[in-house]
């Protein structure tokens, strides 16, 4: 049985729809877990409620002790878990979780010539809006590189080295739980 719809809302509200381990906004994808289930006579109750984003939530309640890889989340530790983001969101002590992630794609090699794709998400964790946002990428000197969404500036010197620094910027409004990307 789920919790009550106010003690979900209660418990929402409290972690700000972040979740209470890796303090991810999780906006719509997010679930509010039985520390102790039910079927173990854990009550419907704010004390025995966690929010979780889906990839926590997955590893808090999906854990096999005939297969045990890994660490189980411990029930202590997730009230802990809990407790402590729920007094940093009471009082204001929210850390800006927005992300820069880069993954690079190898799209075209021979013995003389390798390209790569470099792909960019910048992910909005901020409580506030962000605009006039600026991305700087810094490639060695010896690489060649081509780009369609960044200016070039050559020979950049960064302690005593000599860099290509790429740049970009936006001018869209990126609020909390959006992205964008750039390749």
């Amino acid at each position: 049985m789920p919790f009550p719809h106010s003690v979900r809302e209660e418990a929402l509200v409290k972690a700000k729809r972040r979740c209470c381990v890796c303090h991810e906004f999780a906006g719509r994808s997010i679930n509010v877990h039985h520390i102790k289930q039910e079927a173990d006579g854990g009550a419907n109750t704010l004390d025995n409620a966690i929010v979780l984003c889906l990839r926590c939530h997955a590893e808090a309640g999906h854990f096999n002790p005939k297969h045990p890889l890994g660490t189980k989340y411990a029930p202590s530790e997730l009230i802990k878990h809990r407790d402590a983001w729920f007094e940093a969101c009471e009082h204001g002590n929210i850390q800006d979780t927005s992300t820069v992630e880069v993954k690079v794609k190898r799209t075209y090699t021979t013995s003389d010539l390798h390209k790569y794709i470099l792909l960019f998400t910048f992910h909005n964790g901020n409580e506030n809006a962000v605009s006039g946002w600026k991305l700087d990428v810094l490639v060695p000197y010896l690489f060649k590189v081509s780009t369609v969404e960044f200016d070039t500036y050559h020979d950049v010197n960064v302690d005593g080295k000599r860099y290509n620094k790429l740049q970009t910027a936006g001018s869209d409004v990126l609020y909390l739980g959006e992205s964008v990307e750039l390749t």
